[in-house]
Order: structure tokens, then C-alpha cells, then sequence
């Protein structure tokens, strides 16, 4: 049983990791899988699923939760909007709070007028005007306390305590000035309330600009969000009448005019059109659809007026599942990031260790005051975000781009894995070849044709292969009739064995045939797919079926091995037509008259010997190799098995996508290492940096000067993400 739940107050990747812990620990929960860039959180329960202990966990931790809704992405979008805009008011009204104190504070310097000189009257002022941006920004104080409390610090907690350790040694300068009155201007010219307002003021700065960026990255699956139809026009007793879209079900009938929009999937019963499907496919060319074809919602008819039956609900529609994919992939988490998901789950830990210790080292050395500086400079400086960010903001970024263009990643471990891949194995019907398979030589006597074409159509009837809906659409173009056969079966990478009116039928290739002892007499030299038919162990006639290879074929393979990735073709079709594709496409490894659980043995064998593995295939029989293979490619337009068994889906049915697919995922695993590295680099260099240990030669940081680099770390991590949207793929 799994379940998704909203979580909001998630700040950093210490966040990520107290809820994690926190869900974890409950006994009825087998895995967490929790997105900082998303706010998510998926559960997946040993048993019934039980939101309340879930929520109420989550709360325990210092965060809130909810059960997530069918259509959260559209009120999340509506929602981060008004939160950045409340966020954009509360920064404009703290910082001109902050300029007032900047000014009482800093007036004496620079011999400005002042209302009033009083030491007493001046402090208290600047507490007052602090007080006031504290509690601009009261929420996150206080979730930094209940976090620390929680035993769960976060970043929150790191800028909470370097606030208070500011205000409490505010306060001590102005119990200071009225006890000891002569010393009032020494005390009060180091109260730092103005150094607990701008860390805060920066901090929240940092934020707004670090969610103005995360919202960038998600501009692909908003796009996609955007694309969904609010109505459609069904037909309602003898009308056609304008609808919510949630108001139209399986097996409605609706009607698209031109310019109009399909609302949701389905399949024509009459008219035309010409859909543009470049919001889905990536496509520019609008798209030929007649009676019997599929239309996906969302597309556009650009010509022509139709009427079509709905197979597919808004909800399950492949739009749908195409923005579920998009987001479950930015949730999920890249074996890469497992380095960085440990040290942030102690970061902020050793981090308030760490600024205790230089604390109490630089008192001793350097006197409170510059002990204070450095103490609330570490707190402030480390930054935990960056190394949440780092890869979900890339996987965000790339699956968003991968979906513009038809590929479809379904989670983060796919594309760190597509990025290793090495050798890409081909399925060849339907994968490289058009899969519109056509009869190019019968040797049948026509007495015998005529007899036995009903049988053969009845019994084709009953497989969806495309060498089944081959002959039968040649069949019918003849003008033969099928007939009802109820016993029959298809036997995987052979054909179709059945009985009709007391006699046994095979309907296949050689292989069958010689399963079942019927002798081979009829011979031909067309390359092409043979399939032979028999009546009681008698071979009556043959058909030879080619099939044309689709327009990328050529470019994919040439792409494919100019990136220095070996290219295999296997295919369960006879040797002499496996090796006339090879030679066309210039394939030199090429296994031939493979059955579908051989086709697993071919994947483990190239696994064995080292290669990392990357299978493309459509069809059910594919469905076994697709799971063996590091990484199972499934064309759009293959079986639902098949789609189901892999881990990237194309949706062009284009070759070519392979390439660039790998070539996507690379980019985005590249972009992941550098945003790592910087992560690791920024803390290394500037937490030193903040300890003082490079004062020697003159480089200090103020803790004000320490936000402001926190918040650019962060910041650095998103932008470097949205450069993989610049990249041309």
C-alpha cells in the first residue's frame, strides 16, 4: 500500500532527513522516499496504510503533513504563488525596518541627526525595531526552537540560535547600560541587534530568491499542468453540450471542431482531423487522424471536425500519467546523492558542535567579542541546502526537458543509470522498423487461400502482434471474411496454434512447425519475415511479410556509436533478415531467431562481460528483457507490458530519442556532480573561513557578511540547474 503526503516547513536537506527518520521509526512503514523540491513525501505501508501515525510523526518532528489529493500539482502551483508572494511583502517590510535600525544603529558613526542621544533610548530603540523583524519572521524562529527541542536541528535551528545568541547578548549590553551608566556608550555602540535583524532579513532574502529559482525548475511540468483542458463538448442526449472536464466519463462520446482542443483521450468513430501533438510528442508536424485512430487530450485539431469515443478519464489520461511521471522523478532520489543524503543528516549537528567550540576557543584567544563574531558566523554560514538541492533540482530540470521532447524518465536512479550505459540493445520490429508490416509474397494456391483465410484471420484475431494485424489487414483487403475460432494460442516468438471443426491449425515461423514434426516444402528466397501455415501436420502455404525501417533508425545507430556506445540488434526474427537490417544500419553485433526467455539469457550474457546495459524494445515479448537490462527503454506506442517493464518511455516510437535520452541523462548526471561538488566546496572552504582560521592574512567574516554567502550557495545549486534547459539536445 503506498500513499503521498504533502509536507510543508521543509527548509533544507536536514529537513529531508528528520522526516525520513521520523517515518521510518513507525513499524507499519517499509520505505520513505521524501522530496525537499517538491515537499513530498511518498510512504510505502507493510500493511493498511495509517495517515494518522504518519502526520502525527511528521508533527512530533517540527513539520506539518497532509494526505496529498489527485490534484495537488494545480493547487500547489496556486499555493507556492501566494506563499512567494506573501514572502515578497514580508521581505519589503523588513527591510525597511532593517534601514530604520541600520540607521540608529550606525548614526553616531557618520554623525547623522538623531531625534533623541540618550545610550538607553538609542538601544532600546534598535530592540524594539528588531522585535518587530523577529516577529515578521516569528514562524520560522520558532520551528528552529521545536526542531532543536525535537532532537531534529535543521537549518532553521543553525539561524535561530545565531539570532538569539545576537539578541542575548543585546540584551546583556542594555541591562549593562542602566547598571553601569558611565560605560553607557562603550556598551551600547556592541549591542548586535542590528546583527540579529540583517542575518535574518539575508536569510529570508536568500530564501525568496532560492524558491523564486526552485519555481523555474518546475516550469516544464507547469507547462504541462497548463496544458490540461478545463472543458469539452460531449454529447448529452441529442446535444453536444460544453462540459468541466471532470464531467466527462469512459465511453462518452465528444466532439472536437477545428481549432479546438482534445480534452481527453479516446478514439475517433467518425470525421477527421489534423492534430498537432507537439505539446505530448515534441513533434512540429501535425498529425493525420481518421475513424479507429487514437487522439491524446491536450492535443490541438488544427483541420477537420471529429467525434470520438473517451477510453481514458481525465485522471488516468496520458497527459496525466506523463505529469506523474515528470513529478514522481523529481521526488525520487539518484544512488548519487546517497553521500550527500548522510552527511546531511548529521551536518547540522556537528555544525552547532563545531560553532560551541570555536566559541569558547576564540574567548580564550581573542576576547568574547571577537568569539561572538566567530561563534554566530558558523552557525550562519553552514549551509545544508545546497546539498538537499543539489539533485533533485537537476532531475526536476531534466525530466521536465526530457518530457518537452517525449522522453519520459521515471524516476532518478533510470537516468543516473541510462547516463553509464555503454551498449544499446535493439529489439528489431516495431523498434527500428516501422512495425507496419506488409504481405510482400504469398505461395498459396487460391483455392486453398480462399478456404482457409477465415481460420487464419480467426485465429490472428485472438493475438495483438503486428504479424497478426498484418495479415489480417491483407486478408480483409482481399475481400475475405474471418470466422469465429475460440481454441487457440499464442506460443512467444513462434506464432499461433488452434483448432477449428476438428482440425489442428499452426499459423508460424520455422520453429514451430518443426516442434510439431510438419515437414518443409515450400521454399522462398524473399528476405522477410516467413510465416507458414498448416492444416494436420501438412503445410499448405506461406507468406513472406516485410517491413520498412523507420526514418531515424539511420541517425540513431550512426549518434549512437559516434558517442563511443557498442550497438546490438536481436530480434526473433530469422538470421538472413536480422543481418539485411544490421547491414543497412551498420549494426556489427547481431543476435538472431531469439525466443523472448532467450532474449533475458542475451542481456545477462553482455552484463556478464562487463557491459552496462540499456534494451529497446515495445512488445510483450520484450517485457522480460526490459527488467533484466540496467535500464528498459519502451516505445510509446508498445504494449502496456512492455511500458510497464521499463524505465524510460518514449513516446515518439523514434529511434533516435535513445540518443538522445542518453545524451539528456548525461547532462543531467554531470549537472548533479557539479552542483554536489560545490555543495562540499562551499562548506569546506567558507565554514574554515567563518572559524577564523584564515584571519592571518587578513580574510573575517561578519555574520551579516556570512548570510549573505549562505543564501548565494543555495541559489548557485538552482541556476546551475536551469542551465540544462540552454543545452541543445
Amino acid at each position: 500500500m503506498e500513499q503521498k503526503y504533502k509536507v510543508t516547513g521543509m527548509m533544507c536537506a536536514g529537513c529531508v532527513s528528520n522526516v525520513e527518520s521520523a517515518v521510518k521509526k513507525l513499524d507499519n512503514v517499509e520505505s520513505v522516499e521524501v522530496s525537499l523540491l517538491t515537499n513530498s513525501l511518498k510512504v510505502v505501508f507493510k500493511d493498511a496504510k495509517d495517515d494518522i501515525s504518519i502526520i502525527q510523526a511528521i508533527d512530533k518532528a517540527g513539520y506539518r503533513a497532509e494526505v496529498a489529493a489527485d490534484d495537488d500539482l494545480a493547487k500547489n502551483r496556486k499555493t507556492a504563488r501566494k506563499l512567494l508572494k506573501k514572502n515578497f511583502y514580508k521581505l519589503i517590510g523588513a527591510s525597511v525596518v532593517l534601514l530604520v535600525l541600520m540607521y540608529f544603529s550606525m548614526a553616531h558613526m557618520f554623525s547623522w541627526w538623531l531625534p533623541y542621544h540618550d545610550p538607553l533610548a538609542l538601544v532600546i530603540t534598535q530592540l524594539v525595531l528588531t522585535l518587530v523583524i523577529i516577529g515578521i519572521y516569528f514562524a520560522s524562529f520558532i520551528r528552529g526552537y521545536k526542531t532543536l527541542f525535537n532532537l531534529h536541528p535543521n537549518m532553521d535551528t543553525l539561524t535561530t540560535l545565531g539570532i538569539s545568541a545576537a539578541m542575548v547578548y543585546g540584551l546583556y549590553s542594555l541591562v549593562m547600560i542602566i547598571v553601569d551608566s558611565p560605560n553607557a556608550m562603550n556598551y551600547a555602540s556592541n549591542v548586535y541587534f542590528e546583527a540579529a535583524a540583517m542575518i535574518l532579513v539575508f536569510v529570508s532574502l536568500g530564501h525568496y530568491l532560492e524558491d523564486l529559482a526552485k519555481t523555474k525548475t518546475k516550469s516544464s511540468l507547469e507547462k504541462l499542468v497548463n496544458l490540461v483542458p478545463d472543458k469539452g463538448v460531449k454529447l448529452i442526449g441529442d446535444n453536444f453540450i460544453e462540459v468541466p472536464i471532470n464531467e466527462i466519463y469512459l465511453g462518452d462520446i465528444v466532439r472536437v471542431n477545428p481549432g479546438g482542443k482534445v480534452p481527453v483521450d479516446g478514439e475517433i468513430i467518425s470525421g477527421f482531423g489534423d492534430l498537432d501533438q507537439s505539446a505530448i510528442t515534441g513533434e512540429a508536424d501535425p498529425k493525420f487522424k481518421t475513424v479507429g485512430d487514437e487522439v491524446i487530450g491536450a492535443t490541438i485539431n488544427r483541420n477537420g471536425s471529429f467525434t470520438y469515443r473517451v477510453t481514458r478519464e481525465e485522471k488516468d489520461s496520458t497527459l496525466k500519467q506523463i505529469i506523474r511521471l515528470v513529478e514522481n522523478a523529481a521526488a525520487s532520489k539518484a544512488p548519487i546523492a546517497a553521500l550527500a543524503d548522510k552527511i546531511a543528516g548529521v551536518f547540522v549537528p556537528i555544525v552547532l558542535v563545531l560553532a560551541l567550540i570555536v566559541a569558547v576557543v576564540w574567548t580564550i584567544i581573542g576576547g568574547p567579542n571577537l568569539a561572538f563574531n566567530m561563534g554566530i558566523s558558523v552557525l550562519v554560514i553552514s549551509c545544508p541546502c545546497a546539498l538537499g538541492l543539489a539533485t533533485p533540482v537537476a532531475v526536476m530540470v531534466g525530466s521536465g526537458k526530457g518530457a518537452e521532447m517525449g522522453i519520459l524518465y521515471k524516476n532518478a536512479k533510470t537516468i543516473q543509470a541510462l547516463s553509464e550505459v555503454d551498449t544499446v540493445v535493439f529489439d528489431k520490429t516495431g523498434t527500428l522498423t516501422n512495425g507496419f508490416l506488409e504481405v510482400a509474397e504469398v505461395k498459396f494456391s487460391e483455392k486453398e487461400l480462399t478456404r482457409l483465410s477465415p481460420i487464419i484471420m480467426g485465429l490472428e484475431q485472438l493475438n495483438d502482434h503486428p504479424l497478426s494485424k498484418a495479415l489480417i489487414r491483407f486478408l480483409e483487403d482481399k475481400g475475405h471474411t474471418t470466422t469465429s475460432v475460440s481454441e487457440g494460442s499464442y506460443i512467444p516468438g513462434k506464432g499461433m496454434v488452434g483448432t477449428y471443426n476438428n482440425k489442428h491449425y499452426l499459423i508460424g515461423n520455422k520453429k514451430l512447425l518443426e516442434q510439431h514434426n510438419v515437414k518443409i516444402t515450400l521454399e522462398t528466397v524473399a528476405i522477410g519475415t516467413h510465416i507458414y501455415v498448416s492444416e494436420d501436420s501438412v503445410l499448405i502455404g506461406l507468406f513472406v511479410l516485410t517491413d520498412g525501417i523507420k526514418e531515424s533508425s539511420f541517425t540513431a545507430v550512426q549518434a549512437l556509436k559516434k558517442s563511443h556506445k557498442n550497438v546490438v540488434l536481436l530480434t526473433g526474427d530469422n538470421e538472413i533478415n536480422a543481418r539485411a537490417l544490421a547491414q543497412k544500419l551498420n549494426i556489427d553485433t547481431v543476435y538472431s531467431d531469439v525466443l523472448p526467455k532467450d532474449k533475458v539469457n542475451v542481456i545477462k550474457q553482455l552484463k556478464e562481460q562487463g557491459a552496462k546495459v540499456a534494451m529497446v524494445g515495445d512488445g510483450i515479448n520484450d517485457a522480460p528483457a526490459l527488467e533484466t537490462a540496467d535500464v528498459g527503454i519502451a516505445l510509446g506506442s508498445g504494449t502496456q507490458i512492455a511500458i510497464e517493464s521499463a524505465g524510460i518511455i518514449l513516446i515518439n516510437d523514434a529511434p533516435i530519442d535513445v540518443y538522445r535520452a542518453i545524451k539528456l541523462a548525461t547532462k543531467v548526471v554531470h549537472n548533479i556532480k557539479w552542483n554536489l561538488f560545490w555543495a562540499f566546496f562551499y562548506n569546506i572552504i567558507m565554514i574554515p573561513l567563518a572559524a577564523g582560521l584564515f584571519m592571518h592574512w587578513g580574510y573575517l567574516l561578519t555574520p551579516m557578511l556570512a548570510s549573505v554567502f549562505m543564501s548565494i550557495s543555495s541559489i548557485f545549486v538552482v541556476v546551475n540547474a536551469l542551465t540544462i534547459r540552454l543545452r541543445k539536445i
